[in-house]
């Protein structure tokens, strides 16, 4: 069987120019069956078609058929597919063409397109075949034909003669050779290595979210309670309040103190014995600084008793220490005396 080489115009140059004049009509066409079809994608197919046709104006055929497959595969349109499949076909790419005919085949074809298929398969048909690896087991592979990656369980085209599978698992890998022959349909099935096979398949999806998280590791009640102590101390209100109930107290205790010390000038001028308007004098002095010493006591009470409140209504605090809150009672102090 004689194998064709190329696709046969009577110059390059005229072949050259005849297409690129062909695209830029078709272009015009293209967009306005493009802009008759709905979807989001439309205007990125026509900027992928537009780059082919500059890219098959330097001659770069390989990009340009790239190009328009893309503009295709956006919004399928007969235009840029026929495009796609004679550029393929002048970079003289047999798998990239055969995998474009194998799209065209799959839905109703325009006289242009059907042309551009028939010369595809004229100039391919003879060289390429097609090879499908399948994986057994529950591990993910990622199988490649001469290096180039391909889905597993799907047919995809090569060139025919010796080609080298290489199938990963993780981080380990089969490799193995096939025959293709033109037309055919090759299968391969690749188990996966023993020590692939070994390890459980990594959690994914639905399957990953679902797992519970592991739990902490339980902290012995020591390390607990300082954390606990450490978080309530760590409150400004707890200073604030340490602070005033510390004040109020050192206030208390010198009103108690000058409390005292009037109550013995008290005794000490017989007053307690005596009705004169001095000691009557006294005896009101001293009344009031009592009650000035008591209140300052109460007051010191009351602090003490919020500041407590504060440390132990932190989160951790047990409800068995928030309940003691409201039992504690402060330093109360209270001066008694006969004035």
């Amino acid at each position: 069987m004689k194998r064709e080489s190329s696709v046969h115009w009577p110059g390059l140059w005229i072949a050259r120019t005849g297409a690129l004049l062909g695209l830029l009509a078709a272009a015009s066409g293209w967009a306005v069956v493009a802009d008759a079809q709905e979807g989001p994608r439309t205007d990125e197919a026509r900027a992928a078609y537009d780059q082919g046709v500059q890219a098959h104006a330097r001659g770069a055929y390989a990009e340009a058929a790239t190009l328009f497959a893309k503009a295709d595969e956006l919004a399928p349109n007969d235009t840029a597919l026929q495009a796609a499949i004679e550029a393929a076909t002048q970079a003289r790419d047999p798998v990239l063409a055969m995998t474009l005919v194998e799209r065209a085949m799959s839905r109703p074809q325009s006289a242009g397109l059907a042309a551009s298929v028939k010369e595809a398969r004229r100039a391919f048909g003879g060289r390429t075949g097609r090879v499908e690896v399948h994986c057994t087991g529950t591990i993910r592979c990622s199988p490649a034909v001469d290096g180039r990656p391909i889905e597993p369980d799907r047919s995809h085209w090569v060139e025919t003669g010796t080609r080298t599978v290489v199938v990963r698992f993780g981080e380990m890998q089969v490799q193995k050779s096939v025959e293709v022959t033109p037309g055919a349909n090759e299968k391969i099935t690749v188990d996966p290595p023993t020590d692939a096979r070994s390890r459980p398949p990594a959690a994914t999806g639905a399957a990953a979210s679902s797992a519970p998280e592991p739990a902490a590791p339980a902290m012995p009640s020591g390390v607990m309670q300082h954390q606990e102590a450490a978080s309530a101390f760590s409150s400004p209100w707890f200073w604030v309040g340490a602070g005033l109930t510390l004040a109020c107290g050192a206030a208390t205790l010198w009103s108690a103190s000058d409390v005292k010390s009037q109550h013995d000038d008290f005794l000490a001028n017989g007053c307690d014995r005596s009705g004169t308007d001095s000691c009557r004098a006294a005896a009101s002095d001293g009344k009031h600084a009592q009650m000035r010493t008591n209140l300052l006591a109460a007051a010191t009470g009351l602090l003490g008793v919020a500041t407590v409140t504060v440390v132990l209504i932190q989160p951790g605090a047990s409800g068995h220490d928030r309940r003691a809150a409201g039992r504690l009672s402060g330093p109360w102090i209270a001066v008694h005396g006969a004035f």
